[in-house]
C-alpha cells in the first residue's frame, strides 16, 4: 500500500511541476506570435505604396493591417505615422524589443525597446517589407525624430493627394533619425509606402 501510494504521490508531484513550468512560459515572455514574444514587436515597411490620401490616420492603420493579414500575420498592426493632432509617439503602444524579418526564420533587432525608436540610432535599417523583400526609399511618416507630429506636414492629416500639399517622409536607407524625418517634405501626390509595427 505504502509503495503504491508513494508512486501516486510522485506522479502527482511530477504533473504539478510540469504544469508550473508550462504556465511560466518562455523567458522571452510567452509563446511567440508573428515570430516575436509577447511584449515585443514586429516591424516592416509596406510593399504597397499610396499617395498622401489614406482617408485619415485610421485608414493608414488599416493599410498596415491589410498588409499584415495578406502576409499571414495575426497581430494588430498600426502605421508609424502622425497627423495634425495625433503623434506616433502617443498613439502607439511600444514595450519590448522591435524586430525586422529578413525571412520567415531570420530576424534582426531594430531597437532594444520600442521607445528607442524616438531616441536612439537604429541597430539596423527598417528596409524589409511584410514579404521579406528589401525596399530602399522614402516612406510617409508625418513624424519628427522625437515621435511627435510634423509641423503641418501630414498631407492634411492624410486626406490629401494634392501636389500643393506636403508630408514629412523618412528614408529606409538610414539608421539615424532620417529613417523617420528625412528633412525635406514631399508632395502628397507621390506614391510611397509606410512603416507598420505590431501592438
Amino acid at each position: 500500500m505504502d509503495g503504491g501510494l508513494g508512486n501516486v504521490l510522485k506522479k502527482l508531484s511530477l504533473i504539478a511541476l510540469m504544469t508550473i513550468i508550462a504556465s511560466c512560459g518562455s523567458p522571452a515572455g510567452g509563446d511567440p506570435v508573428d515570430g516575436v514574444a509577447t511584449g515585443d514587436h514586429r516591424i516592416f515597411v509596406t510593399s504597397q505604396k499610396n499617395s498622401g490620401n489614406f482617408g485619415g490616420l485610421a485608414s493608414a492603420d488599416s493599410f498596415c493591417q491589410t498588409a499584415a493579414l495578406n502576409a499571414g500575420l495575426s497581430r494588430t498592426y498600426k502605421a508609424i505615422m502622425s497627423d495634425a493632432t495625433n503623434s506616433a509617439k502617443d498613439r502607439l503602444t511600444l514595450l519590448g524589443a522591435v524586430y525586422i524579418f529578413e525571412s520567415a526564420t531570420n530576424r534582426s533587432k531594430v531597437v532594444d525597446l520600442g521607445v528607442d525608436l524616438w531616441s536612439s540610432t537604429l541597430l539596423r535599417p527598417i528596409d524589409r517589407d511584410e514579404n521579406f523583400n528589401t525596399y530602399t526609399g522614402q516612406v510617409w511618416t508625418g513624424t519628427q525624430s522625437e515621435g511627435t507630429t510634423g509641423i503641418a506636414s501630414s498631407c492634411s492629416s492624410w486626406t490629401s493627394d494634392s501636389s500643393g500639399d506636403s508630408g514629412t517622409v523618412g528614408d529606409t536607407a538610414f539608421s539615424d533619425d532620417r529613417y523617420i524625418e528625412l528633412g525635406m517634405d514631399q508632395p502628397c501626390d507621390e506614391l510611397k509606402p509606410i512603416y507598420c509595427i505590431s501592438q
